[in-house]
């Protein structure tokens, strides 16, 4: 539940009387739950919100042990204690409370909140609507109070009171009191509330405000906690951190929500029933699935959890709801390559609702003390891969059948649902797009970096349902391997138009590719010659190349300005090139390229964005003619300046001695920025 905790000055919220601690618990009739319901209510001119005044408190909290007091406040609390003469309190939305001991007490409030107790002497009460009490014991009190809320008795002497439109009270023991009352009423518990001395209030308001206009909240971060990860994967790059670094690189999330607004892939394992189904409701719609194997026992081996063979019945019913997914395989030789691999790929080609395929290595460090022993991908297994890869995406885009079938009829499905039930949950004439702007822009304070960003590519079409999907994009390739196992195997990367509309760059594939094509592109010249023999832009990499790359001579008699690049070892030699045609594009200046090996995590890992500040200090030595030392952003954490060993660029700098900058991640930006200082 992410909770209200201010105001935009004049925003609509405030006007309607709304408080700083204010639960939103429902938009027009759906249950609020976090930021993404925000998101897909937020644009509408018209609708209820329906709010839960009480204290704050966290939202989860155990107890096994005896005579325990547990509270928890907020939207899906959840209350457990397995002890005995345990007190039980639980506000919110969904919130709810267990007890397994005896003399337990258990209150539960807000929409959907329940209370139940297996065993003797319990106290049950539920608040708001759906609310409800169960008791398989003897001697229980039980209250239900809200539409829907009911409360049931299967022992003797238990008191059962229901209030609300369509409240029920069974009692199939003896000398119970069984009472309901009234129609969309809710009543408190002022014996529960006031032993507490918690303040309990349920405001519903009916909202009304101009298209795109809006709604004035501002969202704490801590208050957007994400869902963890239930899994124990055999190949988990988190279970290979160094002990001692930033507490967030500890993080195991497995979160739909962040798969939708951020592109996380997740695996599906720990989703209940009403998260698929919310899923549904709101066409989440792409979400990025790691997959790894079809198999069942397999993926559940991999996963190290027994519910990771549900995968292809929930792929099924999201394509069912047109809901769509981009999947990754993360490649272990020996465990799912050869043929689990290829019936892998070829059922998840089956699937209406699977867009695309990206093969990704094994990723190891040199901390895996005490894990699954795994070794790094043979050549042999790589090149085997990238052949079966490229086969099947030549087959598929030969076979237009599927892809006919995903425009029209997937892509179909996803442009009604723009046309209709998307789209009339926002402003028809562009509400929902200003709304999402003002959103994101009123809650930069508290989001993440990479949430706003997602929410402004959602809004803008980048990464919105029907748009990032199919509007005239090509995935018909299906299947590609990433650009890490075409460089291990010395293998010349596919060209751009392979890629389609790169909808798999995030997982590294592509990436080259684009990032030359962007490059090039800043230049506006398609037939331009670095002057090299040949080379990523005019053909394949040339050896000559590398030995021009630390050359420091003046060009045309005038000053030359000194570039040292920093990456990785896997990006070097396209690097290399790059930095090649740039020289000949760019007046004045020089770009020598260094390739740091990766010694904190182990060198089997290649890429950039995973080189800490210490192995740049310990391996690269600035030639004292040094004007500027570029690293590649990807090196950083998003929005900050910290290397993954809690380095900072202004320590780096001050370590090598010479100025240090942030190089673009995308080819065009880097082009205009190095196009600035040689102007």
């Amino acid at each position: 539940m992410a909770v209200i905790i201010g105001f935009e000055r004049g925003g609509i919220l405030k006007k309607y009387g709304f408080k700083k601690g204010d639960d939103v618990a429902a938009f027009d009739g759906f249950e609020y739950t976090d930021y993404l319901d925000y998101i897909f209510f937020d644009a509408k001119d018209e609708f209820d919100i329906t709010v839960l005044r009480a204290e704050n408190t966290r939202d989860s909290v155990n107890a096994e042990e005896k005579n325990v007091g547990v509270q928890a406040l907020n939207a899906e609390n959840s209350v457990n204690s397995k002890g005995n003469e345990n007190d039980i309190l639980a506000f919110g939305t969904g919130g709810f409370g267990n007890a397994k001991g005896k003399k337990n007490d258990i209150s539960a409030f807000g929409t959907g909140g329940f209370g139940n107790a297996k065993g003797k002497k319990n106290d049950v009460s539920a608040f708001g609507a759906g609310g409800f009490g169960n008791a398989k014991g003897n001697e229980n009190d039980i209250s239900a109070f809200g539409a829907g809320g009911f409360g049931n008795a299967k022992g003797n002497k238990n008191d059962i009171s229901t209030f609300g439109a369509g409240d029920i009270g069974n009692a199939k023991g003896n000398k119970n009191d069984v009472s309901a009352f009234g129609t969309e009423h809710i009543g408190n518990s002022k014996k529960s509330l006031n032993e507490n001395k918690k303040k309990f209030e349920v405001i519903t308001k009916h909202i009304k405000k101009k298209p795109g206009q809006s709604m004035g909240a501002l969202f704490g971060e801590e208050n957007i906690e994400p869902i963890l990860c239930r899994n124990k994967c055999i190949f988990c790059f988190v279970d290979q951190m160094k002990k001692g670094m930033r507490d967030t690189l500890y993080v195991k999330d497995d979160d739909y929500r962040l798969s939708f607004i951020s592109g996380n892939y997740i695996t599906l394992t720990n989703l209940s029933e009403k998260e698929i189904s919310r899923i549904k409701r709101l066409k989440l719609s792409p979400l990025y699935v790691s997959v790894h194997a079809f198999d069942a026992e397999v993926r559940k081996k991999m996963l190290g959890n027994r519910f990771a063979g549900r995968l292809s019945g929930i792929l099924k019913e999201f394509g069912e709801a047109g809901v769509f997914c981009h999947t990754q395989i993360v490649l272990v030789e020996g465990v799912n390559d050869g043929e689990i691999l290829r019936e892998t790929v070829a059922e998840l080609y089956k699937l209406p609702s699977v867009l695309s395929v990206a093969i990704v290595p094994v990723g190891l460090t040199g901390f895996r003390k005490g894990l699954t022993k795994i070794e790094p991908l043979s050549i042999e297994c790589i090149n085997q891969t990238i052949d079966f890869a490229e086969n099947f995406a030549k087959k598929a885009m030969k076979k237009e059948g599927r892809f006919e079938r995903k425009k029209g009829g997937a892509a179909e499905k996803t442009e009604g649902r723009k046309g209709n039930s998307v789209e009339e949950s926002r402003d028809a004439e562009g509400g929902f797009e200003s709304g999402i702007e003002n959103f994101a822009e009123n809650v930069k304070s508290g989001f993440s970096g990479s949430v706003i960003d997602g929410i402004k590519d959602f809004a803008d079409g980048t990464g919105g349902v029907a748009e990032r999907e199919m509007d005239g994009t090509d995935n018909s390739a299906f299947v590609w391997c990433s650009d890490e196992m075409y460089i291990r195997a010395g293998r010349e990367l596919p060209p751009f138009e392979y890629y389609g509309d790169f909808c798999q760059i995030e997982n590294g594939v592509g990436l080259a590719a684009r990032f030359v094509h962007d490059a090039r592109e800043y230049f506006e010249d398609e037939n331009i010659s670095c002057g090299a023999d040949e080379c990523v832009f005019c053909g394949s990499y040339n050896e000559k190349n590398e030995a021009k790359n630390g050359e420091n001579t003046e060009k045309n008699g005038e000053k030359v300005f000194r570039i040292e690049m920093i990456t990785g070892v896997s990006f070097y030699k396209i690097m290399v090139e790059t930095a090649a045609f740039f020289e000949e594009k760019i007046k004045n200046i020089k770009i020598n390229v260094t390739a740091v090996k990766n010694n904190f995590f182990g060198e089997s890992v290649t890429v950039a964005g995973l080189l800490t500040g210490r192995d740049i200090v310990e391996q690269f030595k600035p030639p004292r003619r040094t004007d500027l030392v570029l690293i590649p952003q990807a090196m950083l954490k998003e929005f900050e300046d910290v290397f993954l060993d809690g380095m900072t660029v202004g320590e780096l700098a001050e370590i090598l001695g010479t100025e240090v900058a942030v190089s673009p991640s995308d080819g065009y930006e880097l082009a205009e920025f190095l196009d600035g200082i040689g102007m």
